[in-house]
């Protein structure tokens, strides 16, 4: 059966060159504006300076030596005030494990096959979370090493054997899920009887079990069984269903997984069920990653980060099974490209969409840390600016500016931005100074309150102080002022406060019933500009001057 043509041998790597070019033009475009997010400022809190505590303590309970040992170089080169050398490295190191997964499948299937399949991981938009976020450089890395090390070990030279154990170590250095290519060459070996060759694994091994014993957390939750083998099911779902462009959840995943399955089961029997020591140890890799991640993360719940070194495996499984068959047919290649094209297609479409959450995370985290720059004399050290900001305190932040800058907003840039961001920021702002409602006797100052508007509502002079009252519906009060110093007190119904500056009147600061009195104190933030008290009555509510 005609087969379609391969280039020549000198035109080969272009077709590669192309689609490295356009990943890596599409995967910047799409990380533009992210800045540092959630897990990187856990870094830059605590592990900015090199030392063995700061290398080798778990990171999300893995051993991360390696990719914190670069990001640590590049804080004391390039600094944090921008994010695009740490994106660029993450990116390198992908694009080099695209470009030695094209060289291995390339030996083992139809050159258009082994550039379609490799143009589809190159832009895996699933797993965008690897593709544009620098803390899973680890995952890059130790799929950059496993599929090295694979390329090696067909050397079959000391010195090729030297270098897979060292790519191996790599691989167990960066990630801890590293520790299945591991086992999965060290099957090939016992598999192929090359039992001189045993020792490749015997150094990433002792290294990883000596970290093991020495420095891992112990205290890793683990799940039920059934919870265990329903996340290694979805995973496999989530990674086939999203690696051909189905779709990572429900029916179509799992029938897709199904068909896969089966199918593959079915092409085993018709090969005269191969067990070549690579298809073993290859098999052995996929299920020590999938049991491994199972076991370990299945109560923290599925991410999509996981697929990106599980759909290499498994990439690489199904070209070794097919690998000493006939080349596949011009319609089984032609037919590959379309499905390619199609996973291509909808992967770009994840990582858009994957890429504006991070964007807009970023956008927040910047607008807080500009508001945190604003009120820094006014906070404790201890004091945590945001949840997507991790464990970064005040105290911390101020060091960090002086040593490395910062990527925060200017007050300009946090005032412009988009509505949700400005509003995160205030939420910093309220909760930093402090601003609730106390209860409790003020000092009143006799004089009605200023610059006050009123919607739904009338209001009139009682005591010296503003009485709001509602009509039909809520009266909304809104009071404006460089600082904030008022009594509320609602006469009958319920008086809803909220307070801010960048996005007036949206953080809730408490509620009020009929009765109550309140003081609300507000300092003057000269820098982001005046704040703004807004006041949802059901009934009337007394609002009064109060002394600073």
């Amino acid at each position: 059966m005609a087969t379609t043509k391969t280039p020549a041998r000198n035109n080969q790597w272009i077709g590669l060159v192309l689609i490295l070019i356009t990943g890596t033009v599409i995967i910047f475009y799409y990380g533009q504006q992210v800045t540092f997010v959630i897990d990187e400022w856990q870094l830059i809190q605590s592990r900015t300076t090199p030392s063995v505590s700061s290398l080798l303590d778990p990171f999300n309970n893995h051993l991360m030596a390696i990719p914190i040992g670069f990001t640590q170089i590049f804080y004391h080169i390039f600094g944090i005030s921008s994010h695009f050398p740490y994106r660029a490295l993450q990116l390198i190191v992908h694009l080099g494990a695209a470009t030695v997964l094209f060289v291995y499948l390339k030996q083992r299937t139809a050159y258009w096959v082994a550039l379609s399949v490799t143009a589809v991981f190159v832009l895996y938009g699933y797993t965008a979370a690897i593709l544009i976020w620098p803390i899973s450089l680890g995952w890059t890395l130790a799929v950059l090493g496993g599929i090295s090390a694979l390329l090696l070990l067909d050397r079959r030279s000391p010195t090729a054997d030297l270098a897979a154990s060292a790519a191996l170590l790599v691989c167990v250095a960066s990630t801890s899920v590293g520790i299945a290519f591991v086992i999965g060459v060290a099957v090939e070996l016992i598999a192929a009887r090359h039992w001189r060759r045993l020792w490749v694994v015997g150094v990433p091994l002792a290294s990883y079990l000596i970290w093991y014993a020495t420095f891992s957390d112990s205290n890793t939750k683990t799940s039920s069984l059934s919870a265990t083998l329903r996340f290694a099911q979805e995973l496999l779902a989530q990674t086939i269903g999203t690696l051909l462009g189905v779709q990572a959840r429900g029916v179509a995943a799992d029938a897709t997984l199904v068909v896969v399955v089966v199918g593959l089961g079915f092409a085993w029997l018709r090969l005269g069920k191969p067990h070549s020591a690579r298809l073993l140890g290859i098999a052995a890799t996929l299920v020590t990653m999938v049991g491994a991640l199972a076991v370990g993360r299945a109560s923290s719940g599925l991410t999509s980060w996981f697929s990106y070194a599980v759909g290499v495996v498994l990439i690489i499984l199904v070209i070794e099974l097919f690998s000493h068959s006939r080349p596949p047919s011009q319609f089984i290649q032609v037919l590959i490209v379309i499905i390619a094209l199609w996973a291509i297609i909808w992967n770009v479409g994840q990582l858009n969409n994957e890429a504006k959450r991070f964007r807009e995370i970023s956008e927040t985290e910047k607008t807080q840390l500009a508001v945190l720059a604003s009120i820094e004399t006014q906070v404790p050290n201890s004091f945590m600016p945001g949840p997507f900001l991790q464990t970064l305190t005040a105290g911390r932040y101020k060091q960090v500016v002086i040593d490395f800058g910062t990527p925060a907003f200017s007050v300009t840039e946090a005032k412009q931005a988009k509505k949700i961001a400005r509003s995160n920021g205030d939420e910093t702002l309220v909760r930093g100074l402090n601003v609730r409602p106390l209860a409790g006797a003020a000092e009143t100052l006799g004089i009605p309150v200023a610059k006050i508007a009123v919607r739904g509502g009338t209001i009139s002079e009682v005591s010296g102080c503003t009485q709001i009252a509602n009509q039909s519906e809520p009266a909304t009060a809104t009071l404006k002022n460089p600082s904030l110093a008022v009594t509320v007190e609602p006469v009958d119904g319920k008086a809803t406060i909220y307070a801010g500056i960048l996005s007036p009147g949206s953080q809730f600061i408490g509620e009020l019933n009929a009765g109550e009195r309140a003081l609300i104190k507000a300092p003057a933030v000269p820098s982001l500009g005046q704040w703004t008290l807004k006041i949802v009555a059901t009934g009337n509510v007394r609002i009064c001057s109060a002394s600073q």
